[in-house]
Protein backbone atom coordinates (compact mmCIF):
# COMPACT_ATOMS: atom_id res chain seq x y z
CA UNK A 1 0.00 0.00 0.00
CA UNK A 2 1.33 3.43 -0.92
CA UNK A 3 0.66 6.07 1.73
CA UNK A 4 1.29 9.75 1.09
CA UNK A 5 1.93 11.63 4.32
CA UNK A 6 1.34 15.37 4.23
CA UNK A 7 2.35 18.01 6.76
CA UNK A 8 0.51 21.20 5.73
CA UNK A 9 2.21 24.39 6.82
CA UNK A 10 1.53 28.00 6.03
CA UNK A 11 4.98 28.40 4.43
CA UNK A 12 5.85 24.84 3.32
CA UNK A 13 3.97 21.62 2.67
CA UNK A 14 6.03 18.59 3.62
CA UNK A 15 5.26 15.24 2.03
CA UNK A 16 6.55 11.69 2.14
CA UNK A 17 5.46 8.80 -0.08
CA UNK A 18 5.99 5.47 1.69
CA UNK A 19 5.31 1.88 0.76
CA UNK A 20 3.71 0.28 3.82
CA UNK A 21 3.76 -3.50 3.81
CA UNK A 22 3.84 -6.58 5.97
CA UNK A 23 1.30 -7.51 8.58
CA UNK A 24 0.80 -6.82 12.29
CA UNK A 25 1.77 -10.38 13.30
CA UNK A 26 5.07 -10.62 11.39
CA UNK A 27 5.89 -6.93 11.45
CA UNK A 28 5.04 -3.91 9.37
CA UNK A 29 7.56 -2.29 7.08
CA UNK A 30 7.81 1.20 5.66
CA UNK A 31 10.02 2.01 2.69
CA UNK A 32 10.78 5.52 1.45
CA UNK A 33 9.82 6.12 -2.17
CA UNK A 34 10.01 9.92 -2.36
CA UNK A 35 9.68 13.00 -0.18
CA UNK A 36 9.97 16.74 -0.42
CA UNK A 37 8.37 20.03 0.38
CA UNK A 38 6.98 22.91 -1.62
CA UNK A 39 5.26 26.24 -1.10
CA UNK A 40 1.46 26.26 -0.79
CA UNK A 41 1.21 28.50 -3.85
CA UNK A 42 2.42 25.54 -5.96
CA UNK A 43 -0.18 23.05 -4.70
CA UNK A 44 -2.38 23.13 -7.82
CA UNK A 45 0.51 22.45 -10.19
CA UNK A 46 2.14 19.88 -7.92
CA UNK A 47 -1.02 17.95 -6.93
CA UNK A 48 -1.31 15.70 -10.02
CA UNK A 49 2.21 14.31 -9.43
CA UNK A 50 1.74 14.23 -5.67
CA UNK A 51 -1.40 12.05 -5.66
CA UNK A 52 -0.42 9.77 -8.54
CA UNK A 53 -0.37 6.04 -7.63
CA UNK A 54 -1.23 6.72 -3.99
CA UNK A 55 -3.66 4.45 -2.12
CA UNK A 56 -4.20 6.64 0.96
CA UNK A 57 -3.42 10.24 1.86
CA UNK A 58 -2.38 10.62 5.52
CA UNK A 59 -2.99 14.25 6.39
CA UNK A 60 -1.61 15.85 9.54
CA UNK A 61 -4.54 17.59 11.21
CA UNK A 62 -3.82 20.72 13.25
CA UNK A 63 -6.82 20.10 15.52
CA UNK A 64 -4.47 18.93 18.26
CA UNK A 65 -2.44 22.13 18.45
CA UNK A 66 -3.05 24.24 21.51
CA UNK A 67 -3.93 27.84 20.82
CA UNK A 68 -2.88 30.30 23.48
CA UNK A 69 -0.25 29.18 26.00
CA UNK A 70 2.02 32.08 25.04
CA UNK A 71 1.51 31.73 21.29
CA UNK A 72 1.33 35.15 19.72
CA UNK A 73 -1.08 36.17 16.99
CA UNK A 74 1.51 35.36 14.31
CA UNK A 75 1.75 31.72 15.39
CA UNK A 76 -2.03 31.41 15.70
CA UNK A 77 -2.36 32.93 12.22
CA UNK A 78 0.04 30.33 10.81
CA UNK A 79 -1.90 27.51 12.49
CA UNK A 80 -5.19 28.78 11.07
CA UNK A 81 -3.63 29.07 7.59
CA UNK A 82 -2.22 25.54 7.88
CA UNK A 83 -5.65 24.24 8.90
CA UNK A 84 -7.30 25.85 5.88
CA UNK A 85 -4.56 24.48 3.64
CA UNK A 86 -5.12 21.01 5.07
CA UNK A 87 -8.82 21.29 4.19
CA UNK A 88 -7.92 22.34 0.66
CA UNK A 89 -5.50 19.43 0.26
CA UNK A 90 -8.15 16.99 1.52
CA UNK A 91 -10.69 18.38 -0.93
CA UNK A 92 -8.29 18.12 -3.88
CA UNK A 93 -7.23 14.60 -2.90
CA UNK A 94 -10.84 13.37 -2.51
CA UNK A 95 -12.84 15.20 -5.15
CA UNK A 96 -10.28 15.75 -7.90
CA UNK A 97 -8.11 12.64 -7.55
CA UNK A 98 -10.51 10.23 -5.83
CA UNK A 99 -8.13 9.41 -2.97
CA UNK A 100 -9.02 8.22 0.49
CA UNK A 101 -7.93 10.74 3.13
CA UNK A 102 -7.16 9.76 6.73
CA UNK A 103 -6.44 12.51 9.25
CA UNK A 104 -4.31 12.30 12.35
CA UNK A 105 -2.93 15.01 14.60
CA UNK A 106 0.82 15.30 15.01
CA UNK A 107 0.43 14.40 18.69
CA UNK A 108 -1.53 11.23 17.90
CA UNK A 109 1.00 10.15 15.27
CA UNK A 110 4.00 10.89 17.47
CA UNK A 111 2.48 9.11 20.47
CA UNK A 112 1.76 6.05 18.35
CA UNK A 113 5.18 5.93 16.64
CA UNK A 114 7.58 7.64 19.08
CA UNK A 115 5.76 6.89 22.33
CA UNK A 116 5.03 10.45 23.46
CA UNK A 117 3.09 13.46 22.17
CA UNK A 118 5.83 16.02 21.96
CA UNK A 119 9.27 14.57 21.14
CA UNK A 120 11.97 16.95 19.96
CA UNK A 121 13.05 17.09 16.32
CA UNK A 122 16.24 15.12 17.00
CA UNK A 123 14.22 12.21 18.40
CA UNK A 124 11.82 12.29 15.44
CA UNK A 125 14.80 12.25 13.06
CA UNK A 126 16.26 9.15 14.75
CA UNK A 127 12.90 7.34 14.81
CA UNK A 128 12.07 8.07 11.15
CA UNK A 129 15.56 7.02 10.06
CA UNK A 130 15.21 3.71 11.93
CA UNK A 131 11.61 2.98 10.91
CA UNK A 132 11.63 3.91 7.24
CA UNK A 133 13.98 1.94 5.02
CA UNK A 134 15.96 4.03 2.55
CA UNK A 135 15.04 7.29 4.31
CA UNK A 136 17.44 10.02 3.09
CA UNK A 137 20.16 11.02 5.52
CA UNK A 138 19.21 14.67 5.05
CA UNK A 139 15.61 15.77 5.47
CA UNK A 140 13.77 18.59 7.18
CA UNK A 141 11.18 18.47 9.95
CA UNK A 142 8.27 18.94 7.48
CA UNK A 143 9.25 15.80 5.56
CA UNK A 144 9.82 13.84 8.78
CA UNK A 145 6.45 14.91 10.20
CA UNK A 146 4.81 13.79 6.95
CA UNK A 147 6.59 10.43 7.26
CA UNK A 148 5.50 9.99 10.90
CA UNK A 149 1.85 10.62 9.93
CA UNK A 150 2.12 8.24 6.94
CA UNK A 151 3.59 5.45 9.09
CA UNK A 152 1.07 6.04 11.89
CA UNK A 153 -1.91 5.93 9.53
CA UNK A 154 -0.53 2.96 7.59
CA UNK A 155 0.14 0.94 10.72
CA UNK A 156 -2.90 1.94 12.76
CA UNK A 157 -5.71 1.42 10.27
CA UNK A 158 -6.31 -2.35 9.86
CA UNK A 159 -8.99 -1.71 7.24
CA UNK A 160 -6.41 -0.03 5.01
CA UNK A 161 -4.14 -3.07 4.99
CA UNK A 162 -6.83 -5.24 3.45
CA UNK A 163 -7.69 -2.69 0.75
Amino acid sequence: MIVLGIDPGSAHIGWARLCIGGDPVHGMTATHQASGDFEPAHLDSFAPKLFEDVDVVALEDIAGFAFGKGKGPGVVGHLIAAGKLGERIATIAKSVHGKRVERMTAGQARKLIVGRNNPDNATIKVVVTRLVRAWPTRSNNHRRDAAIVAVAVGWSKPLLRSA
